[in-house]
């Protein structure tokens, strides 16, 4: 899905590039590991990555994708700052 992130693939495309198996019509294994990804991508933040687009397949966001990396970008940053604090605060330093 990153590689071809913006387009729409069918369940078809993803099961058999991902299992590399014939798709079976009545199979839900592909909802069920887009279910996967969506709780560990999309579930810490507010703007899903991906998009159901109903009747046609799946498709990874974009724009969604890049917020999602500038909020963990700062997130990373605030956890950085915030182990300063606590280790100067322990060591009776400053950093």
């Amino acid at each position: 899905m990153a590689r071809h992130a913006g387009n729409v693939l069918s369940r078809t495309q993803l099961s058999e590039h991902v299992w590399d198996m014939n798709f079976e019509p009545t199979s839900n294994v592909v909802d069920v590991y887009i279910g996967y990804l969506r709780n560990k991508v999309d579930k810490p933040f507010s703007i899903p990555v991906i998009k159901t687009v109903r009747g046609h397949g799946y498709m990874l966001d974009p724009a969604a994708s890049e917020t999602h990396e500038t909020l963990q970008a700062e997130a990373s940053v605030a956890a950085a700052e915030a182990a300063k604090v606590t280790h100067s605060a322990h060591t009776g330093r400053h950093v």
